[in-house]
């Protein structure tokens, strides 16, 4: 016997123009950067999950995508997490920084006192260490980039034939992604459900 899942009431009858079906129930409505939310808002990307469908919003420079996939094709669910930024390579990157500066100075003496190329006037520097110094200035920043841009994560909805993936922030709503997922196998159970008690009754 199959335990009934609570619902919450919606009296939503269309989300971003794409009309519900006839008695279609809401189950989930996922924001990337916040999870799971109360209500579906109209840019952006978007993932809801109903009864019946699964459906995704995305936007890119001016354009839409949707996917409306019905729920009891659903055949599996990756869920991709980059790896953590640990400490550790946070003070490496910071040592390799450092280590760089120390030979940007090591360099820039050396360099100057052999050779006189073309100096830069304002900064009193020539293009041998400032294209050192630039390089060093880079490197630092494609290094803070990277330890402070928040993680990202990935679920892709995979049927017979068709698939989509929807990004997610781990630090926020990997959590939810987990529930999201739980509840879509839940949904795809109970509506395979009606099929299986036929086919018990008749036997």
């Amino acid at each position: 016997m199959l335990i009934e899942r609570p619902h919450k009431k919606s009296y939503l009858t269309k989300i971003r123009n794409v009309p519900l079906l006839p008695h279609e129930r809401v189950d989930s409505v996922f924001s990337p950067e916040k999870g799971l939310v109360d209500e579906p808002w109209g840019e952006g990307q978007l993932l809801v999950t109903t009864d019946e469908r699964i459906l995704s919003f995305s936007q890119n420079q001016g354009s839409k995508e949707i996917y409306m996939v019905p729920v009891g094709e659903l055949k599996g669910i990756v869920v991709r997490s980059s790896g953590t930024k640990s400490s550790t390579s946070l003070m490496q990157g910071l040592l390799l920084l450092g280590g760089a500066v120390a030979i940007y100075i090591v360099l820039s003496y050396w360099l100057t006192a052999r050779f006189t190329g073309p100096n830069i006037p304002i900064i009193n520097l020539d293009v041998g260490p400032l294209i050192i110094l630039l390089s060093i200035l880079l490197g630092g920043w494609l290094l803070m980039r990277y330890y402070l841009a928040p993680s990202t994560g990935s679920a892709t909805f995979r049927g017979t034939n068709w698939s989509f993936a929807f990004p997610f922030s781990q630090s926020v709503a990997e959590d939810d992604m987990y529930k999201l997922v739980n509840s879509t196998f839940i949904a795809r159970r109970d509506s395979r459900a009606p099929t299986r008690s036929h086919q018990i009754e008749d036997e």
